[in-house]
């Protein structure tokens, strides 16, 4: 089973996908480091009224 297939099944989040996994050194240990980057077709959520909208600034 793929490690995204995991992380998916264990801990999901709507507006972002899991990229590039690595094992990487982190204070002398090994850890399991994961991009998370957001969805392409998803709106941003408005802060003030928590509704969807278009973006025009970035």
């Amino acid at each position: 089973m793929l490690i995204k297939t995991l992380l998916n099944k264990v801990e999901r989040f709507k507006s972002f996908v899991y990229g590039t996994a690595c094992v990487t050194l982190v204070g002398g240990t090994e850890a399991l480091v994961i991009d998370i980057v957001p969805r392409r077709n998803s709106g941003p959520i408005c802060p003030e009224c928590a509704k969807r909208r278009t973006v025009y600034d970035r």
